[in-house]
């Protein structure tokens, strides 16, 4: 590859990473987000202010919102004193936007899957970039009076993050056989641009403004115009690569064929080659020269795509496989289980921290920035889905091994989340720290898995629909997670212990997804398709 197109394919990948820890996953940082909404009073109208409240938060410690203004306050039970305010009714309300926000992030990751797959790279970013500048922009003139408006842009800058994932997981294209793991790359900064929030909290406790800090933020979406008018294509990128390609496009033979971007798009993306000293003659046979290892990997690339187009040649196919059945129950299941964390993140430390403010301050902060290192946890997902690939001669890998291959990651992520499950049940505040820790890890792994695994089990043609619906569909099931936060405060007397019971045997089932394909894979080889044993 010559090194002004590497260079090229860099600087792209660079502003995504730019606009992933920015703005795609930044809603999940609610927890520091929480404690400034708090501190400002939002959604305090609906406290109890005549009336004295009793609820228990601990195993033998009980607590009441006072009759003034519904503010936290110490039992015969327990040394309580929530400084900060607030009252059951703020907290409910506060888990409604987040459950609103997440299933709005969910939910609308399949009709941006359409809009990327028909309308392109071009019009997908340039909406996500006013949904997110709207999202901004309405948190920034809200305050305790107009606390309504933190809904809708919760729910913007929830919908405007996942097309920011769906729009730019084409650049993993870029980098042939290490495709997945520039996607868990990408994946973890959706994970790490949580962080976006703990700087919002810190700058808030340094006596800069909410408002400030969101019109900052909107004021970056202007990055958002380097990759979209300048260093992506209109339509998409390709994969397999074809001779000849650039960051903006490839030659006209193999645009026409692959991508149907049009004449246009094809003139254009020559000229790209040119202005950068390449002869588009002189590319094709430098491909032609290469080692036979990159043509062993471009055929064993082009047969698994092949195998997965045979066995799914339709979107309906692909709906009505078990594959994607098994797919959707798995990534159900587990987002609920980190959703309900998240969720109810602020009222279960203040539990175990006795409401002390300083020390609900002090592990939020802590929470946000292990959320922060997602971007060191995703690649270790996509090595493990890579990892057969550079040790073995890629001309023995069967069209299925792939698929076989992620079988493990699954596992792996499955088991992950179990431990995490345990983890929460322990009532001491120390033994968080490993929460924390295992909360990224698995949340890391989950959507790195989701992204890179959707075009190893179904044709690329599909994968913004199919990735689409496998996150909305779950996102359906995700506003589950409210009911179980009434259910724990108003009927199991504010203890989660058997919500997280439930949620943990849920864990349980989904080990039939990587159960299931072993057993398709090897089936696959009884009918005479090659699979390598390693």
């Amino acid at each position: 590859m010559p090194f002004k197109l590497s260079a090229l394919y860099i600087t792209t990948l660079v502003f995504c990473i730019i606009e992933f820890l920015s703005f795609s996953g930044i809603i999940y940082g609610w927890g520091a987000l929480v404690f400034v909404l708090k501190e400002q009073g939002y959604f305090t109208d609906d406290c109890p202010v005549n009336s004295t409240e009793v609820v228990t938060v601990a195993p033998n410690t009980t607590y009441r919102y006072s009759d003034a203004n519904g503010e936290l306050n110490q039992s015969a039970n327990g040394g309580c004193d929530m400084n900060q305010g607030g009252c059951k009714q703020q907290d409910e309300m506060l888990n409604l936007v987040f459950t609103i926000s997440a299933f709005t992030l969910q939910g609308s990751a399949f009709f941006w899957g359409l809009i990327y797959d028909r309308l392109g790279t071009r019009v997908t970013r340039i909406l996500f970039s006013i949904i997110e500048v709207c999202g901004c922009l309405l948190i920034a003139f809200s305050t305790k009076a107009t606390s309504i408006m933190v809904i809708p842009a919760m729910a913007f800058l929830a919908a405007g993050g996942i097309a920011v994932l769906i729009a730019n997981m084409q650049v993993s294209n870029l980098f042939g056989h290490r495709k997945s793991t520039i996607m868990t790359g990408l994946s973890g900064c959706f994970d790490t641009s949580s962080s976006i929030m703990l700087f919002v909290k810190l700058a808030y406790e340094a006596n800069i403004s909410l408002r400030i800090s969101f019109l900052f933020l909107a004021g970056c979406t202007l990055l958002f115009n380097i990759n979209t008018f300048i260093l992506l294509p209109s339509k998409h990128i390709p994969y397999p690569l074809p001779p000849g390609y650039t960051a903006r496009g490839c030659r006209k033979d193999g645009m026409v064929e692959i991508q149907h971007q049009g004449e246009e798009d094809n003139v254009m993306m020559e000229n790209v080659a040119r202005s950068n000293g390449e002869n588009p003659k002189a590319n094709e046979e430098e491909h032609d020269n290469k080692p036979a290892e990159n043509d062993d990997r471009a055929m064993a690339m082009k047969a698994a795509e092949t195998a997965r187009c045979t066995d799914f040649p339709t979107l309906k196919s692909c709906l009505l496989s078990p594959l994607f059945i098994l797919a959707l129950l798995y990534v159900a299941i587990l987002q609920l289980r980190m959703i309900f964390f998240l969720g109810t993140f602020n009222p279960w430390l203040e539990a175990l921290a006795e409401c002390d403010n300083e020390t609900v301050s002090f592990y939020t902060t802590v929470f946000v920035f292990c959320q922060s290192t997602g971007l060191v946890m995703s690649p270790l997902c996509g090595l493990l889905l890579d990892r057969n690939k550079s040790k073995a001669n890629m001309s023995t890998r069967g069209p299925y091994q792939d698929l076989l291959d992620s079988a493990l990651a699954f596992a792996v992520t499955s088991a992950l989340f179990g431990l995490f499950s345990i983890t929460i049940l322990i009532p001491i505040l120390e033994v968080q720290y490993v929460t924390f820790i295992l909360h990224v890890i698995t949340r890391a792994f989950l959507y790195s898995l989701v992204a890179s695994a959707t075009p190893i089990f179904f044709p690329i043609q599909y994968f913004g629909t199919i990735y689409g619906l496998l996150i909305g569909l779950a996102g359906i099931f995700g506003l589950l997670q409210y009911p179980l936060f009434l259910l724990w405060t108003n009927f199991l007397n504010n203890d989660p212990f058997y919500v997280n019971i439930g949620l943990l045997l849920l864990c349980g089932l989904t080990f039939s997804l990587p159960a299931y394909i072993v057993i398709h894979v090897k089936r696959k080889s009884t009918l005479g398709v090659p699979i390598p044993s390693d």
